[in-house]
């Protein structure tokens, strides 16, 4: 994000293991070294955060998902401003 000049990034996740694990690296001796690299990287984003959604409140990150692997998309799609459906499901997700 930060060599495409973004900041003020929100990162969302259903997972609770995920949340507790950015929260406490050390509580899982196999991953804190993965854990402690990631914040690392974080830290050269401006105005970063991670927040924990429900998966219902997040079908965005569903349709993401799906369109990457079963269309062998794996450019990022901040870079490409992302596809048309995507702009139009995320306003409709913000004014939900």
């Amino acid at each position: 994000m930060s060599n495409l000049h973004k900041h003020d990034i929100i990162f969302e996740s259903s997972s609770v293991e995920m949340r507790e694990l950015m929260r406490f690296p050390h509580n899982i001796n196999q991953l804190s070294h993965l854990v402690s690299a990631i914040n690392v990287i974080l830290q050269t984003i401006q105005g970063w955060s991670l927040w924990h959604t429900a998966m219902e409140h997040n079908s965005a990150v569903a349709a993401i998902a799906t369109s990457v692997t079963t269309g062998l998309r794996y450019q990022s799609y901040v870079a490409s401003k992302g596809p048309a459906w995507l702009h139009c499901l995320l306003s409709a997700e913000a004014n939900s």
